[in-house]
């Protein structure tokens, strides 16, 4: 697997992918979905760190982590290690010879070790933006309905789908409220979010997917690293004080656009009537909030006087799609990241 460079050091969530050796399929086996399960158990009891959400597929899991030291590359190297472990364990428990053999090593290596369960490295994507992070919540609990491996995702045990729809208690290591804090819902959030996965994957999420997006922040990496080491939070509230801290404020971007456009506030938060000629710097600024300040798109709809958020994602779409159409806006864009 081609290997990312993970940041030393991210106060971000991230959204993990890591594939088995020769990718084989190794959690048809429910055994092995357990023992997977079982080593997020145990290391959650010894090192901080938060889940999001989690999907084992047959031949690669995804993951959305936080490490509360921001430490993701070590996060993972023990996630993997400890899996691999008792992966190995059960298959020599239950004399699993063939599968043993496939995930044999050809060469020791320096670390002499027998067996191999994962691809060296895996692939990371930092998560800034609060509609990103639904967004991959989203595509990674549809997964195994997408991929054709049940009729409902309803039906799929190996994924965090469950905690999210049901009244069951969810695992003390799975945090699920963060993620239903992005859904512009105040109440039935299960039935909600529901039957929004259920309908599966849109052509929107597709397209961003399938282009290796990944999203931009505003402010410099080195900047919100220093204040993140000057941090006086404790651990186990990091999570959401990030969010709160580290993210700019509606205003803030509103500012920002007018600084950069040389437009009013007036213009940005007017909304036209009819058939008029769209209004970049209004769309620009809401597309901001929601893609790179987190904001719900609620909070986005009260602050840009709407009504409803539908007609605030309306306008984010439509300023997406000229986006793609328009080089001066992609560089009007850049001045503000």
């Amino acid at each position: 697997m081609k290997r990312t460079a993970a940041p030393k050091c991210s106060p971000h969530l991230h959204f993990v992918t890591a594939r088995t050796n020769r990718r084989l399929k190794l959690f048809r086996h429910p055994a092995l979905g357990q023992e997977f399960l079982r080593a997020l158990q145990e290391l959650r009891q010894e090192h901080s760190f938060s889940l999001y959400a989690y999907v084992l597929m047959p031949d690669h899991v995804h993951l959305l982590v936080q490490p509360s030291n921001g430490q993701i590359s070590e996060l993972v190297k023990k996630i993997k290690s400890l899996a691999a472990r008792k992966i190995v364990a059960r298959l020599k428990a239950e004399n699993r010879q063939t599968t043993l053999a496939a995930l044999r090593k050809t060469t020791t290596g320096r670390k002499r070790h027998t067996f191999q369960v994962w691809q060296d490295g895996f692939h990371t994507v930092e998560l800034w933006s609060g509609w990103m992070i639904k967004k991959k919540v989203d595509y990674l609990h549809s997964n195994p309905l997408r991929k054709g491996l049940v009729k409902s995702a309803k039906d799929y045990p190996w994924s965090s789908y469950l905690d999210y729809i049901t009244v069951k208690r969810p695992p003390a290591w799975l945090y699920k409220d963060e993620i239903y804090d992005q859904l512009p819902l105040t109440s039935r959030r299960r039935a909600n979010y529901k039957a929004f996965v259920e309908q599966g994957v849109d052509k929107e999420i597709k397209q961003f997917y399938g282009k290796g997006n990944q999203l931009p922040y505003l402010g410099s990496e080195a900047f919100r690293d220093w204040v993140y080491g000057q941090r006086n939070t404790p651990e186990q509230d990091v999570n959401r004080a990030t969010r709160q801290v580290f993210r700019p404020s509606i205003d803030e971007i509103i500012l920002q656009v007018i600084r950069a456009l040389h437009v009013t506030r007036e213009t940005i938060l007017t909304s036209g009537r009819g058939r008029v000629a769209p209004n970049h710097p209004r769309g620009m600024a809401m597309y901001l909030c929601l893609e790179k300040g987190g904001h719900t798109l609620k909070d986005i709809a009260q602050a840009f006087g709407l009504a409803h958020y539908e007609s605030a994602s309306t306008i984010i779409k439509n300023f997406k799609l000229e986006l793609q159409d328009s080089r001066s806006l992609r560089t009007k864009i850049k001045l503000l990241l």
